[in-house]
């Protein structure tokens, strides 16, 4: 009886194991690829949140810097695209601060 416990406590074990290990490299992220700049039509702000429609028409929601765009506005975007085919769009921060100081 002792020797079936054990065996089912190692094989639980085991299991756990596959998942935690499964689990770590199903989870690890991209690799970093590359970084490029686009430009983005405001559509919406709402507090420190905007929706941008970016070049191929799709919208994705952002954290605007401040002071923030209005509705309507162009804003420059920071695209991080990774070797999955993924991407993640920011406000370049910087870049935007430069075109408000400037006007």
């Amino acid at each position: 009886m002792g020797g079936s416990r054990n065996a089912t406590r190692a094989i639980f074990g085991g299991v756990v194991l596959l998942l935690v290990v499964g689990w770590i490299i199903w989870s690890r992220p991209a690799a970093l690829v590359r970084v490029d700049a686009e430009q983005g039509q405001v559509l919406s702000v709402n507090d420190h949140f905007g929706v941008v429609q970016i070049a191929d028409g799709r919208k994705v929601r952002l954290v605007l810097p401040q002071p923030g765009p209005k509705a309507g506005e162009e804003v420059p975007l920071r695209v991080e695209r990774f070797a999955d085919g993924k991407a993640r769009y920011s406000i370049d921060a910087d870049a935007w601060r430069a075109a408000t100081t400037s006007r």
